[in-house]
C-alpha cells in the first residue's frame, strides 16, 4: 500500500466524526436562535406576546413574574440619579476630589529632574564616555562638560553619571536604588 492511499484512508475516516462535529454545531445555533428571549421567560405566558416597550423610568419598578410585589416597588428610579452617579469600582463610592484651583501667585519653579537613566560607562585611558536614554529617544552618548537639555555633565565614574542645573546635582546610576 503506498503512503497517498494511506493518507486517503485516514482522511475518510475522519470525515464522519467531522460530519457529526457539523451537524451538533447547526443544532446548536438552530435552538440557540429559536429559544425565547430571556426577558419572555420571566413574563407571564400571557404576556410573553406583547410588545416590549420600555418602562418609563420615573415610574414604578414592575412587578415580579409571579404577581408578588417587588421589594423596591416603592421606589422610582428618578429618585436613585445620585446612586447611579457613584463610581462604581471605588471601595469608597465617593467620586473623586475636585482639583484644587491653583492660587494667582506664580510659584518659583524648579528645575525638573532629568528624566534619563544611565546605561552604562565606558571608560579609555584617555577618555570616558557614558550612554544614557531617555526613554523616547535614541540613546546620547555623552562625556565631562556636555550639554543635555540644559543639564551640564559634571562627573561620570565607572557606576554613576552627575548632571547639575541651576545649582541643583542629579546622579544617575547604573544600578537602581
Amino acid at each position: 500500500m503506498s503512503q497517498r492511499e494511506s493518507e486517503n484512508e485516514t482522511k475518510s475516516q475522519h470525515l464522519p466524526l467531522l460530519v457529526a462535529a457539523l451537524a451538533c454545531l447547526a443544532a446548536l445555533l438552530y435552538w440557540d436562535n429559536s429559544a425565547p428571549p430571556a426577558d419572555d421567560i420571566a413574563r407571564p405566558p400571557a404576556e410573553r406576546g406583547a410588545s416590549r416597550v420600555a418602562a418609563d423610568p420615573s415610574g414604578p419598578i414592575p412587578e415580579v413574574a409571579d404577581g408578588r410585589d417587588h421589594p423596591a416597588r416603592h421606589l422610582r428610579l428618578s429618585n436613585l440619579n445620585e446612586t447611579v452617579a457613584r463610581p462604581l469600582f471605588e471601595p469608597s463610592r465617593r467620586p473623586p476630589p475636585a482639583p484644587e484651583q491653583q492660587s494667582s501667585s506664580p510659584q518659583p519653579v524648579e528645575p525638573a529632574t532629568p528624566r534619563y537613566r544611565l546605561l552604562g560607562v565606558v571608560s579609555a585611558p584617555d577618555r570616558v564616555m557614558a550612554l544614557i536614554w531617555q526613554g523616547d529617544s535614541r540613546p546620547l552618548s555623552v562625556g565631562p562638560g556636555d550639554m543635555v537639555d540644559g543639564w551640564r555633565v559634571d562627573r561620570i565614574t565607572p557606576i554613576e553619571v552627575t548632571l547639575t542645573k541651576n545649582g541643583q546635582s542629579v546622579r544617575l546610576s547604573v544600578f537602581r536604588r
